[in-house]
């Protein structure tokens, strides 16, 4: 209960910060605006990198955690930190060649030196981040979720700290120079950051587990061997839909692409808040795993992957249904017309919420799986779908009117995400855990029957109440709210009976 208090705090502090944050940046100008917000796209891109390692670090880690062997959790950390830094040097020159083109991120003509000086100031902080991952993901490890939670919430932070500081000391700096300013605000609190974080990680362990005579080539080649699908299943994962932003930056313009990354923030939005209830619940499937605790494991089945539904259907529904008064409060109502068109937004923001709900509905499982240490068996059909991806947008470019071909990889992300996260997932879950495909369905049937029941009542009052015509989204969330605690009040749903458990504790798991 603590780790989801935990992380509800982390994604309600991260929210508002991401509003206030928008806002501010705004203040900088039409061209230094779409910079920071294109050029986001490109420094997120270290975030997937930092995921593929804390995929293999946080089981690897936990299996060594509870070791009998004294010396292998500090051989794994230590041959952990030499994978993610030779990581973080392949991230950091792939990052210096799109940093000195940027002309390909349709910056704008007279902003290419300034936007690359931005970007190479931006890279170093997010180099260091993904090499001390492992130390971090000690937190996690060890059940420290508020810290780890903590250094997360920090990082979002200092992105609206260094705003904030720009306007504070920009009467000093001409208009070119904020951004240069931006960035070396924030990249020096970064750095400092993430040092203090992995030091505080790593403070308690004995000086011979970090020492440079654990690096084993042998340990290397264990944990290179799950971190291919890693990689898979993150490029598969997240580099999806910054894909999808780059692209319709690259074919449509910096307006569109702004649209984009606009879009896909707001869209994650729901798999941050889904993510709330299971974040560190592969380092408790990890433990489950090690220790035999079959009947652990089914129930942490049980009450996430119906608990996670339930937050995907709830959260998409109410930004979905709040989307045309939500973009003025959040991007501001005199937003300029030459960056910002509401309704392109709002199109595209609609197609990824459906591909980001549904994605997000199987971060339980996939949460689990990775715990297990298969990543293996879901990286597949992820990876698959990416390469699919790029596919589809081209065949939905050439299906869709001209006006509305800006919409292709939205569509497409809407489509694909569906057909592999909420078909292909869940009957790879029952086949590799030994939980039926009819019981995943029979957990999350509830959860959907109340979030659609709320949606079509929160509409028929919308369109009953003339007060409440402008404003869908109170009984939208008013309706939602309720059916969320029913659903967690609801035992059967959740499958908190003692006799659920007991009547399927003597399947195995399959290994």
């Amino acid at each position: 209960m603590f780790r989801i208090l935990s992380n509800g705090a982390r994604f309600c502090s991260t929210f508002v910060i991401g509003l206030l944050y928008i806002r501010v940046i705004q203040s900088f100008g039409n061209e230094t605006f779409a910079i920071i917000v294109i050029s986001a796209a490109c420094v997120t891109l270290y975030d997937c990198v930092r995921e593929v390692v804390r995929t293999f670090a946080i089981p690897a880690l936990g299996v060594a955690c509870h070791s009998a062997e004294g010396e292998e959790l500090g051989r794994t950390l230590v041959n952990s930190v030499l994978i993610s830094s030779a990581f973080a040097a392949i991230a950091f020159g792939v990052s210096i060649c799109v940093a000195l083109n940027p002309q390909y991120l349709g910056i704008p003509e007279g902003y290419t030196t300034q936007s690359t000086a931005y970007l190479l100031i931006r890279f170093v902080p997010a180099a260091v981040g993904v090499a001390v991952c492992p130390l971090t993901c000690m937190f996690a490890v060890h059940g420290d979720f508020a810290r780890y939670n903590a250094v997360f919430v920090a990082e979002r932070f200092l992105d609206l700290f260094a705003a904030l500081a720009v306007l504070v000391v920009g009467y000093f700096f001409d208009t070119s120079s904020q951004l240069i300013v931006f960035g070396v605000i924030i990249s020096g609190t970064l750095l400092v950051l993430n040092c203090a974080a992995a030091w505080l990680a790593v403070r308690q362990l004995p000086a011979r587990h970090l020492s440079p005579r654990l690096v084993s080539l042998k340990c290397v080649r264990e944990l290179m061997s799950s971190t291919g699908w890693s990689i898979a299943y993150m490029v598969g994962l997240t580099l999806h839909i910054r894909f999808d932003v780059l692209l319709a930056n690259a074919v449509f313009g910096l307006k569109t692409g702004v649209a984009y990354s606009v879009a896909a923030q707001l869209a994650g939005y729901v798999r941050t808040g889904v993510s709330t209830l299971g974040n560190g619940l592969d380092s408790v499937a990890a433990r489950a795993w090690v220790n035999g605790d079959q009947m652990e494991l089914r129930r942490q089945t049980r009450i996430f992957a119906s608990a996670q539904v339930l937050a995907a259907l709830a959260v998409t529904g109410a930004l979905g249904l709040s989307l045309p008064d939500l973009l003025p409060v959040w991007l501001g109502s005199q937003a300029s017309s030459e960056v910002l068109d509401f309704a392109e937004i709002a199109s595209i923001a609609r197609l990824l919420l459906i591909g980001m709900a549904a994605r997000s509905a199987s971060e339980a499982l996939m949460s689990i799986l990775s715990g297990c240490g298969r990543i293996r068996s879901h990286a597949r059909p992820i990876l698959l779908g990416s390469l699919v991806n790029p596919i589809l947008i081209a065949m939905l470019y050439l299906m869709l009117p001209v006006d509305h071909r800006f919409l292709a990889p939205a569509l497409s992300f809407a489509i694909i995400m569906p057909l592999v996260h909420v078909l292909l997932i869940p009957w790879i879950f029952s086949k590799t855990i030994a939980i039926s495909l009819r019981d995943l369905i029979r957990f999350t049937t509830v959860p959907i029957t109340v979030c659609v029941l709320s949606y079509v009542a929160a509409l028929a009052s919308a369109s009953a109440s003339s007060f409440l015509s402008g404003f869908p989204q109170l009984p939208c969330l008013f309706l939602v709210f309720l059916g969320t605690f029913f659903c967690f009040l609801n035992p059967h749903l959740l499958g908190l009976r003692s006799r659920n458990l007991a009547s399927t504790s003597a399947v195995p798991l399959v290994d």
